[in-house]
């Protein structure tokens, strides 16, 4: 019998997730809550798929083989992560209009 793939989350993940949902929260709840739901399908979908994100390319060469996939119908917010042997390690959530290399700098 297979294990299903597992989600590593770097420790800092947490903190984008509730970033990003205050600021959506201070906007709009229902948008908040809409992107609550949204990323458990979208980790389920990269899991099954991990090579299907975007490669990224980044000066780092630590950043190197990160990929990056979109929050369903939040698509400025990026899921990047790395493929690993059993699943997908996600190293951080933001949204696509940050300086993304220098977030990931030490996070690679």
């Amino acid at each position: 019998m297979m294990s299903a793939p597992r989600v590593v989350l770097h420790p800092e993940v947490p903190e984008d997730l509730l970033a990003i949902i205050e600021y959506l929260a201070a906007r709009s709840p229902e948008a908040a809550d809409r992107f609550e739901r949204a990323l458990p399908g979208a980790l389920a979908d990269i899991t099954r798929f991990p090579g299907a994100g975007s490669l990224r390319i980044f000066k780092d060469p630590r950043l190197a083989g990160i990929r990056t996939w979109r929050v369903p119908k939040f698509k400025k917010y990026l899921i990047f992560y790395r493929p690993i042997e059993d699943g997908i390690n996600v190293l951080a959530v933001l949204h696509g209009a940050r300086d993304v290399e220098a977030a990931l700098h030490s996070r690679g």
